[in-house]
């Protein structure tokens, strides 16, 4: 039997709406545990449950919640302010395997603290998102890597020189859905963040801004930082963009608008009721690839949304365009495929249903586990064979 352990994070956002809700409760680690798993946000506890069915021994550690974090110490050492929690996690739990949800949580001083337990064998990382040379020093430092694109599969493998792995993304949508229009009382949804430090994100900017202009039924949830308004401001000033500076300005008022405008950004259970009841969910990928992939893609489509997204590489491996998804070239296709979509209401439900469909059968964490294991065994085999 393989010890599995998985660690991962949750969104700052999420965080503070989970730890409001178990500080009022005076709950075992277990039934904390459980409230947290409650919030069925990101991957929740799918990949573990899976890997359970195929006899492997799982703990699902959620390193960033620290409330949950205190109550594992209590119970398992006795004390709470534990300091290395997750090396005496890893150590109680005699993990075989450690999979970490993203690389913040690797550096060279835990891992080699890491590798003196004679019980680890192999250390998996999952990431999926621009490479910066900070990242990539985290990533050399894990046996495998785990990516949801083609694109950062190339890239990773380019840069790193790593066995990588594509495992898309993946939704448990749930078995049945309802396909009234007349319960689906949302038009338009977006749920997303806006990210400043990296450079403006000034497609989505406009994306986020189209849809308040012209469209009034809807539910635009938008993520923005405080720390935001700091970068706007050192855009607008210190900025060597080619915008000029009037561009700047329009960038900028569209930037208040959102913020005006836009409803509070929501999370886990909480945001896949959202879906339930909308007909049309846009979706945006990252600028900064060309490739498909993304969670929103599964989420939007196994909650019974007809998905508009942009167009990227790779989409037609994943859904059938114009029969199961739908996708914009610019933001004027945009608007016009949203008008045409609300007003020919027997299409949009007929490529949500599909889409639907397509995530049920085939999009689902049993199949994406699979190749998973099959990777994990072989792994270890070669692990175990070089020990000889």
């Amino acid at each position: 039997m393989v010890n599995f352990t998985r660690i991962s994070s949750l969104y700052p956002g999420a965080i503070k709406l989970i730890e409001v809700k178990i500080k009022k409760k005076n709950l075992s680690y277990n039934s904390t545990l459980k409230e947290v798993l409650k919030f069925s946000f990101g991957e929740k506890d799918n990949i573990t449950k899976e890997l359970s069915k195929k006899n492997y021994k799982c703990n699902e550690i959620f390193a960033n919640i620290k409330t949950l974090q205190e109550k594992w110490s209590e119970k398992y050492l006795g004390q709470k302010n534990e300091k290395d929690i997750l090396i005496k996690q890893i150590s109680y739990f005699k993990s075989n395997v450690i999979y970490f949800g993203n690389y913040s949580f690797l550096n060279e001083k835990f891992l080699k603290k890491i590798k003196k337990l004679k019980h680890v064998k192999l250390i998996i990382v999952f990431h999926c998102s621009p490479i910066s040379k900070e990242i990539e020093k985290k990533l050399k430092l894990a046996d495998i890597i785990v990516t949801c694109t083609d694109g950062y599969k190339l890239e990773i493998e380019k840069k790193i020189k790593k066995k990588t792995f594509l495992i898309h993304h993946a939704f448990n949508a749930p078995p049945k859905r309802n396909f009234e229009i007349k319960k689906k009382s949302i038009d338009v949804t977006f749920i997303g963040s806006l990210y400043m430090k990296s450079g403006f994100h000034i497609n989505r900017v406009n994306l986020i801004y189209i849809l308040l202009k012209n469209f009034q039924n809807t539910y635009i949830g938008v993520h923005f930082p405080l720390k935001n308004l700091y970068y706007i401001f050192t855009f607008l000033i210190f900025s060597n963009s080619n915008l000029i500076f009037i561009e700047k300005l329009k960038l900028i008022y569209k930037i208040f608008y959102i913020l005006i405008n836009r409803k509070k950004a929501v999370y886990g259970k909480d945001m896949l009721k959202l879906l339930a009841r909308s007909k049309l969910l846009i979706n945006s990928h990252i600028e900064n690839t060309k490739f498909a992939g993304n969670m929103r893609l599964f989420e939007g489509t196994g909650m019974g949304c007809l998905v508009v997204t942009d167009n990227k590489i790779g989409l037609e491996k994943l859904f059938k365009i114009n029969k199961q998804i739908v996708v914009y070239r610019n933001l004027t296709d945009l608007v016009k495929k949203i008008q045409f979509y609300l007003r020919h209401k027997k299409i949009l439900l007929s490529i949500a249903k599909n889409g639907y469909k397509k995530t049920f059968i085939e999009h689902n964490y049993k199949n994406r586990v699979k190749i998973l294991d099959k990777m994990i065994k072989k792994n270890i085999n070669i692990y175990e064979k070089n020990l000889f």
